[in-house]
Protein backbone atom coordinates (compact mmCIF):
# COMPACT_ATOMS: atom_id res chain seq x y z
CA UNK A 1 0.00 0.00 0.00
CA UNK A 2 1.33 3.85 -0.86
CA UNK A 3 2.16 5.96 2.07
CA UNK A 4 0.19 9.18 1.68
CA UNK A 5 0.95 12.52 3.13
CA UNK A 6 -0.75 15.95 1.97
CA UNK A 7 1.01 19.41 1.05
CA UNK A 8 -1.16 22.30 1.46
CA UNK A 9 0.09 25.94 0.54
CA UNK A 10 -1.48 28.97 2.65
CA UNK A 11 -1.13 32.13 1.49
CA UNK A 12 -2.69 34.79 4.95
CA UNK A 13 -5.20 32.06 5.10
CA UNK A 14 -8.74 33.27 6.66
CA UNK A 15 -10.74 31.28 9.52
CA UNK A 16 -11.42 27.64 8.94
CA UNK A 17 -7.78 26.10 8.41
CA UNK A 18 -7.40 24.26 11.28
CA UNK A 19 -10.89 22.48 10.54
CA UNK A 20 -9.57 21.78 7.03
CA UNK A 21 -6.48 20.51 8.51
CA UNK A 22 -7.84 17.55 10.91
CA UNK A 23 -10.63 16.63 7.86
CA UNK A 24 -7.00 15.85 6.05
CA UNK A 25 -5.29 14.83 8.58
CA UNK A 26 -8.02 11.73 8.52
CA UNK A 27 -7.21 10.77 5.63
CA UNK A 28 -3.28 10.91 5.57
CA UNK A 29 -0.55 10.23 8.43
CA UNK A 30 1.31 13.06 7.53
CA UNK A 31 0.66 16.91 6.85
CA UNK A 32 3.37 19.30 4.96
CA UNK A 33 2.18 23.07 5.34
CA UNK A 34 4.26 25.71 3.34
CA UNK A 35 3.18 29.05 4.22
CA UNK A 36 3.71 31.50 1.96
CA UNK A 37 2.25 34.27 4.16
CA UNK A 38 3.11 37.39 4.00
CA UNK A 39 1.60 38.72 7.26
CA UNK A 40 2.55 37.44 10.75
CA UNK A 41 -1.14 37.19 12.15
CA UNK A 42 -1.11 33.46 10.93
CA UNK A 43 1.59 32.60 13.02
CA UNK A 44 -0.07 32.24 15.85
CA UNK A 45 -2.56 29.05 14.39
CA UNK A 46 -0.01 27.62 12.09
CA UNK A 47 1.97 27.04 15.72
CA UNK A 48 -1.13 25.33 17.26
CA UNK A 49 -1.66 23.25 14.43
CA UNK A 50 2.49 21.99 14.73
CA UNK A 51 2.46 21.56 18.26
CA UNK A 52 -0.94 19.99 18.31
CA UNK A 53 0.16 17.01 16.20
CA UNK A 54 3.26 15.52 15.52
CA UNK A 55 1.97 14.86 11.91
CA UNK A 56 1.95 18.55 11.10
CA UNK A 57 4.69 20.37 9.96
CA UNK A 58 5.33 23.89 9.07
CA UNK A 59 7.69 25.24 6.88
CA UNK A 60 7.08 29.31 6.43
CA UNK A 61 8.84 31.37 3.54
CA UNK A 62 7.45 34.64 5.38
CA UNK A 63 6.90 36.03 1.94
CA UNK A 64 4.77 34.90 -1.68
CA UNK A 65 7.03 32.38 -3.17
CA UNK A 66 4.34 31.45 -5.82
CA UNK A 67 1.91 28.35 -5.72
CA UNK A 68 4.62 25.74 -7.96
CA UNK A 69 7.81 26.63 -5.29
CA UNK A 70 5.52 25.84 -2.54
CA UNK A 71 4.25 22.78 -3.60
CA UNK A 72 7.52 21.53 -4.63
CA UNK A 73 9.05 22.44 -1.42
CA UNK A 74 6.29 20.12 0.02
CA UNK A 75 6.23 17.42 -2.31
CA UNK A 76 10.02 17.36 -1.97
CA UNK A 77 10.11 16.66 1.72
CA UNK A 78 7.45 14.22 1.47
CA UNK A 79 9.19 12.50 -0.91
CA UNK A 80 12.74 12.62 1.73
CA UNK A 81 10.66 11.02 4.24
CA UNK A 82 9.60 7.70 1.96
CA UNK A 83 6.01 9.08 1.06
CA UNK A 84 5.14 7.47 -2.70
CA UNK A 85 2.10 10.18 -2.92
CA UNK A 86 1.43 13.65 -1.94
CA UNK A 87 -2.28 14.97 -1.19
CA UNK A 88 -2.22 18.29 -3.08
CA UNK A 89 -4.61 20.74 -1.27
CA UNK A 90 -4.84 24.63 -0.61
CA UNK A 91 -6.24 26.28 2.04
CA UNK A 92 -9.81 26.51 0.55
CA UNK A 93 -10.53 23.30 -0.19
CA UNK A 94 -12.80 20.76 1.86
CA UNK A 95 -12.40 17.04 1.28
CA UNK A 96 -15.52 14.63 1.20
CA UNK A 97 -15.33 11.34 3.50
CA UNK A 98 -13.23 8.91 1.76
CA UNK A 99 -11.98 10.98 -0.66
CA UNK A 100 -8.53 9.74 -0.50
CA UNK A 101 -8.87 6.23 -0.48
CA UNK A 102 -10.88 6.18 -3.42
CA UNK A 103 -7.95 7.79 -5.52
CA UNK A 104 -5.21 6.02 -3.59
CA UNK A 105 -6.83 2.61 -4.73
CA UNK A 106 -7.43 3.12 -8.32
CA UNK A 107 -3.71 4.92 -8.69
CA UNK A 108 -2.24 1.84 -7.13
CA UNK A 109 -3.62 0.00 -9.82
CA UNK A 110 -2.52 2.40 -12.62
CA UNK A 111 1.69 2.73 -12.53
CA UNK A 112 0.97 5.43 -15.88
CA UNK A 113 -0.84 7.35 -13.59
CA UNK A 114 1.27 10.53 -12.84
CA UNK A 115 -1.76 12.15 -11.09
CA UNK A 116 -5.34 11.55 -10.00
CA UNK A 117 -8.24 14.34 -8.64
CA UNK A 118 -11.49 13.92 -7.76
CA UNK A 119 -14.66 16.25 -9.14
CA UNK A 120 -14.57 19.63 -7.46
CA UNK A 121 -17.46 21.96 -7.01
CA UNK A 122 -17.52 25.52 -6.07
CA UNK A 123 -18.47 26.41 -2.33
CA UNK A 124 -21.98 28.28 -2.36
CA UNK A 125 -23.03 27.65 -5.65
CA UNK A 126 -25.86 25.23 -6.30
CA UNK A 127 -24.48 21.80 -7.23
CA UNK A 128 -27.38 21.32 -10.12
CA UNK A 129 -26.83 24.98 -11.44
CA UNK A 130 -22.93 23.90 -11.87
CA UNK A 131 -22.61 20.63 -12.18
CA UNK A 132 -24.64 20.63 -16.01
CA UNK A 133 -21.15 23.21 -17.00
CA UNK A 134 -18.84 20.58 -15.64
CA UNK A 135 -16.35 19.32 -18.61
CA UNK A 136 -13.23 18.24 -18.78
CA UNK A 137 -10.42 18.54 -21.70
CA UNK A 138 -9.31 15.00 -23.55
CA UNK A 139 -6.82 15.31 -26.51
CA UNK A 140 -7.79 13.62 -29.96
CA UNK A 141 -4.34 13.63 -31.50
CA UNK A 142 -2.65 15.21 -32.70
CA UNK A 143 -4.31 18.34 -33.45
CA UNK A 144 -7.63 18.22 -31.39
CA UNK A 145 -9.60 17.86 -28.48
CA UNK A 146 -12.98 17.47 -26.99
CA UNK A 147 -14.90 18.80 -23.95
CA UNK A 148 -16.06 15.63 -22.28
CA UNK A 149 -18.97 15.51 -19.08
CA UNK A 150 -17.37 13.27 -16.00
CA UNK A 151 -18.26 9.43 -16.62
CA UNK A 152 -19.20 7.28 -14.28
CA UNK A 153 -15.70 5.24 -14.29
CA UNK A 154 -11.93 6.80 -14.02
CA UNK A 155 -10.99 8.79 -17.02
CA UNK A 156 -7.92 9.75 -18.69
CA UNK A 157 -8.02 14.01 -19.16
CA UNK A 158 -5.53 16.05 -20.18
CA UNK A 159 -5.15 18.31 -17.31
CA UNK A 160 -7.11 18.95 -14.02
CA UNK A 161 -6.97 21.34 -11.42
CA UNK A 162 -4.05 20.94 -8.86
CA UNK A 163 -6.19 21.39 -5.44
CA UNK A 164 -7.34 17.60 -4.21
CA UNK A 165 -5.19 16.22 -6.55
CA UNK A 166 -3.03 13.18 -6.13
CA UNK A 167 0.71 13.30 -7.32
CA UNK A 168 2.60 10.25 -7.60
CA UNK A 169 5.71 11.52 -6.21
CA UNK A 170 8.04 9.04 -8.16
CA UNK A 171 6.96 10.68 -11.19
CA UNK A 172 6.69 13.81 -10.16
CA UNK A 173 10.78 13.63 -9.28
CA UNK A 174 11.53 12.19 -12.01
CA UNK A 175 9.52 15.30 -14.08
CA UNK A 176 11.11 17.53 -11.98
CA UNK A 177 8.53 19.06 -10.00
CA UNK A 178 6.33 21.67 -10.92
CA UNK A 179 7.60 24.57 -13.43
CA UNK A 180 8.28 27.50 -10.61
CA UNK A 181 8.73 30.31 -13.28
CA UNK A 182 4.53 30.10 -13.66
CA UNK A 183 4.47 31.63 -10.45
CA UNK A 184 0.94 31.18 -10.12
CA UNK A 185 -2.30 30.38 -12.47
CA UNK A 186 -1.58 27.75 -14.98
CA UNK A 187 0.83 25.40 -12.85
CA UNK A 188 -1.62 22.94 -13.12
CA UNK A 189 -2.02 22.78 -16.72
CA UNK A 190 1.32 22.90 -17.43
CA UNK A 191 2.38 19.90 -15.76
CA UNK A 192 -0.55 17.85 -17.04
CA UNK A 193 0.98 18.39 -20.29
CA UNK A 194 4.12 17.68 -19.16
CA UNK A 195 2.71 13.79 -17.85
CA UNK A 196 1.24 13.84 -21.29
CA UNK A 197 4.40 14.64 -23.50
CA UNK A 198 6.69 11.93 -21.35
CA UNK A 199 3.81 8.83 -21.93
CA UNK A 200 2.15 9.39 -18.23
CA UNK A 201 -1.58 10.16 -17.83
CA UNK A 202 -3.82 12.39 -15.64
CA UNK A 203 -7.25 11.02 -14.16
CA UNK A 204 -10.63 11.73 -12.55
CA UNK A 205 -12.73 9.72 -10.83
CA UNK A 206 -16.28 10.23 -10.21
CA UNK A 207 -16.26 8.44 -7.08
CA UNK A 208 -14.60 11.39 -5.44
CA UNK A 209 -15.68 15.03 -4.13
CA UNK A 210 -14.32 17.98 -3.48
CA UNK A 211 -15.53 21.51 -2.40
CA UNK A 212 -13.79 24.72 -3.69
CA UNK A 213 -14.03 27.73 -2.77
CA UNK A 214 -12.87 30.22 -5.41
CA UNK A 215 -13.43 33.64 -3.71
CA UNK A 216 -15.21 35.69 -5.84
CA UNK A 217 -16.52 33.33 -8.38
CA UNK A 218 -20.47 33.13 -8.30
CA UNK A 219 -23.93 32.67 -10.36
CA UNK A 220 -24.62 34.86 -13.42
CA UNK A 221 -28.33 34.29 -15.07
CA UNK A 222 -28.03 35.87 -18.36
CA UNK A 223 -30.38 35.22 -21.46
CA UNK A 224 -31.50 32.00 -20.40
CA UNK A 225 -27.92 30.66 -19.35
CA UNK A 226 -25.58 30.29 -16.34
CA UNK A 227 -22.60 31.81 -16.23
CA UNK A 228 -20.06 31.71 -13.62
CA UNK A 229 -17.15 35.00 -13.59
CA UNK A 230 -14.61 34.66 -11.55
CA UNK A 231 -13.82 38.12 -10.52
CA UNK A 232 -10.32 37.65 -10.05
CA UNK A 233 -8.12 40.77 -9.45
CA UNK A 234 -5.53 42.77 -11.86
CA UNK A 235 -2.49 40.47 -10.30
CA UNK A 236 -4.42 37.31 -11.21
CA UNK A 237 -5.13 38.69 -14.56
CA UNK A 238 -1.71 39.23 -15.22
CA UNK A 239 -0.60 35.88 -14.04
CA UNK A 240 -3.42 33.79 -16.41
CA UNK A 241 -1.94 35.98 -19.54
CA UNK A 242 1.60 35.95 -19.06
CA UNK A 243 1.47 31.93 -18.37
CA UNK A 244 -0.78 31.17 -21.21
CA UNK A 245 2.47 32.88 -23.81
CA UNK A 246 4.95 30.88 -21.85
CA UNK A 247 2.89 27.83 -22.03
CA UNK A 248 2.18 28.11 -25.78
CA UNK A 249 5.72 28.56 -26.29
CA UNK A 250 6.90 25.65 -24.58
CA UNK A 251 3.90 23.09 -25.98
CA UNK A 252 2.98 24.24 -29.53
CA UNK A 253 5.00 21.59 -31.41
CA UNK A 254 4.45 19.02 -28.91
CA UNK A 255 0.66 19.41 -28.18
CA UNK A 256 -0.46 22.05 -30.48
CA UNK A 257 -4.14 20.87 -28.86
CA UNK A 258 -3.68 23.00 -26.19
CA UNK A 259 -3.31 26.50 -28.23
CA UNK A 260 -6.20 25.58 -29.91
CA UNK A 261 -8.24 25.18 -26.71
CA UNK A 262 -6.63 27.83 -24.90
CA UNK A 263 -6.92 30.45 -27.38
CA UNK A 264 -10.78 29.55 -27.13
CA UNK A 265 -10.87 29.58 -23.05
CA UNK A 266 -9.25 32.97 -23.30
CA UNK A 267 -11.39 34.70 -25.99
CA UNK A 268 -14.43 33.00 -23.03
CA UNK A 269 -12.58 34.52 -20.35
CA UNK A 270 -12.44 38.00 -22.07
CA UNK A 271 -16.10 37.53 -22.46
CA UNK A 272 -17.12 36.84 -18.84
CA UNK A 273 -15.46 40.20 -18.17
CA UNK A 274 -16.45 42.50 -20.35
CA UNK A 275 -20.19 41.30 -19.53
CA UNK A 276 -20.27 40.43 -15.87
CA UNK A 277 -17.49 42.20 -14.20
CA UNK A 278 -16.23 44.83 -12.25
CA UNK A 279 -13.10 47.32 -13.29
CA UNK A 280 -13.21 45.89 -16.41
CA UNK A 281 -10.67 48.15 -18.14
CA UNK A 282 -8.38 47.76 -15.29
CA UNK A 283 -8.10 43.74 -15.87
CA UNK A 284 -7.87 43.96 -19.51
CA UNK A 285 -5.12 46.67 -19.30
CA UNK A 286 -3.17 43.87 -17.14
CA UNK A 287 -4.00 40.83 -19.37
CA UNK A 288 -2.23 43.02 -22.07
CA UNK A 289 0.63 43.53 -19.82
CA UNK A 290 1.04 40.10 -19.05
CA UNK A 291 0.34 38.72 -22.59
CA UNK A 292 3.40 41.49 -23.29
CA UNK A 293 5.68 39.85 -20.91
CA UNK A 294 4.97 36.34 -21.86
CA UNK A 295 6.33 37.26 -25.50
CA UNK A 296 9.02 38.89 -23.85
CA UNK A 297 9.96 35.78 -22.02
CA UNK A 298 9.33 37.37 -18.50
CA UNK A 299 8.95 35.05 -15.68
CA UNK A 300 8.52 34.59 -11.97
CA UNK A 301 7.04 36.97 -9.25
CA UNK A 302 5.24 39.85 -10.55
CA UNK A 303 5.51 43.32 -8.82
CA UNK A 304 3.11 45.21 -10.09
Amino acid sequence: MNKVGAVIVTYNPKVGLKKRVNLILSQVCFIVIIDNSDSKAISVELDELEHESRSVSVFRNNENMGMAKALNQGCARLYDKGFNQALLMDQDSTLTTGMVKVLREHSEQDKKCGIIGPLIFPEGIELNAIKSKLRFVKKIPPFFFARISPLDVPFQVAFNITSGSLCDLAIWNELGGFWEDLFIDGVDNEYGLRLLSRGYRTLIHPGAVLYQNYGMQRRVHFLGKNYFPTFHGGSRRYYAARNRVLIWKRYCFSQPFYLVWDFMSFINTLKLILLFEDNKAKKIFYILIGLKDGFLNRRGRFDG
